[in-house]
This record gives C-alpha cells, sequence and structure tokens, in this order.
C-alpha cells in the first residue's frame, strides 16, 4: 500500500488512517464536548430542558410503531446484504464463508440481538417501554459495530 497526502486546503489528508497519529475517537469527544458547553452556557439550561418542548406532541404508541416498522425493514435487509452476502463474497475472495474476525462476530452478534428483539416484540407482546430500550442498546451496538470495531479493533475490515 502507498500512502499518499494530497491537500484540501490547509489540512493533509492521507489515504489510511494510523490510530497512533490520528485519534480519532478522542478528537470526536473532545469536540462533542466542547459543543454541549457551549450550548449549556449559551441557553444557560440542561440539554434535556431544551430537548423537552420539541417531545410533548410526540405519542409513545407510534414512536413505538415507528422503531418497530424500522427494524422489520431492516432486519431482513441486513440478514440478506450483511451476513448471507457477506459471506458468499468472502468466500470468493478469502475461500472461506466465516474467519472470526471482529468485524464478523459484532454483526453476529447485532443481527441475533435484533433477532431476539423481534421475538420478544411478536411473542411475548414487548411493547412501548421495553421495545424502546431494546432499540436504544440496538443502536449502541450498531454504533460500536461501525466506530469502535473499525476503528480500535484491528481485523480484516478495520482501519486500525
Amino acid at each position: 500500500m502507498v500512502d499518499r497526502e494530497e491537500s484540501v486546503g490547509v489540512i493533509k489528508v492521507t489515504n489510511s488512517i494510523d490510530a497512533q497519529k490520528s485519534n480519532t475517537i478522542l478528537w470526536a469527544f473532545l469536540v462533542g464536548t466542547v459543543l454541549y458547553w457551549i450550548t449549556r452556557m449559551a441557553t444557560r439550561k440542561r440539554i434535556l430542558q431544551l430537548l423537552k418542548p420539541l417531545t410533548k406532541k410526540v405519542s409513545p404508541t407510534i414512536m413505538d410503531e415507528i422503531s418497530y416498522r424500522s427494524v422489520i425493514v431492516g432486519f431482513p435487509l441486513f440478514s440478506l446484504g450483511g451476513l448471507l452476502f457477506a459471506m458468499i463474497w468472502a468466500h470468493i475472495a478469502w475461500g472461506r464463508f466465516w474467519g472470526w474476525d471482529p468485524k464478523e462476530v459484532w454483526a453476529r452478534i447485532t443481527w441475533l440481538f435484533y433477532a431476539g428483539f423481534l421475538h420478544l416484540r411478536l411473542s411475548s407482546g414487548w411493547e412501548r417501554t421495553r421495545t424502546a430500550w431494546m432499540s436504544i442498546i440496538g443502536f449502541g451496538l450498531i454504533v460500536f459495530n461501525q466506530v469502535f470495531v473499525n476503528l480500535v479493533i484491528a481485523g480484516l475490515h478495520s482501519y486500525a
């Protein structure tokens, strides 16, 4: 792999990410913290107090239904594209369907979590608060898979 640097204005952009030189997660945390404190100092209110008026007209039942329908659409797409077609591609590219790479393992964990979500929703009648918390946990799993596993954990699918 040849490392090239191109210039975008005054910023040098490389075609590879070196986790020791550019700590993306640290910068994202710092920028988010600074933006939080700027918003907090400018309005003299907590963020939840700022967002509360925006949520007064939201129906929990409708939000639960939107969340459920999103998972119903996303789960088969993730099953096909994220797992089945990815395993076919891996077999063609690497000669194996499954290699226990961290990205593959966390994709499987995410798939199992959403399978459990749908199972509990359909068979046990979980609704509203329980499924809202499961949706938040599932979103956290996806963010963890896309950010932490890609940038921190070394593997075939990572940039660490």
